[in-house]
């Protein structure tokens, strides 16, 4: 079976996507908290994140909700790694 490797966006996305979960563990912030603050559903917070359909707008409220550094916050709009 021959091999693919992911394009580096689209790699890039899942990071990203990973690491707003893994933040979100870690400080117990739940997808109905965050889905709260983005007047959506939680089962629309957990579409738009496992699809990788998260909006830039999204992305920020996601981020102020996490409390992120700034660094961190620029490294992922950037989509630098």
């Amino acid at each position: 079976m021959a091999k693919i490797t992911l394009l580096p966006e689209n790699r890039k996305t899942e990071d990203t996507m990973a690491y707003i979960l893994g933040t979100m563990r870690v400080r117990k912030i739940t997808q109905a908290q965050i889905a709260d603050h983005l007047c959506i559903t939680r089962k629309t917070f957990y579409d738009r994140i496992h699809n990788g359909t998260l909006t830039y707008t999204d992305l920020l409220q996601i981020f102020s909700v996490l409390d992120l550094p700034q660094e961190k916050i620029v490294e992922i709009m950037t989509l630098k790694g």
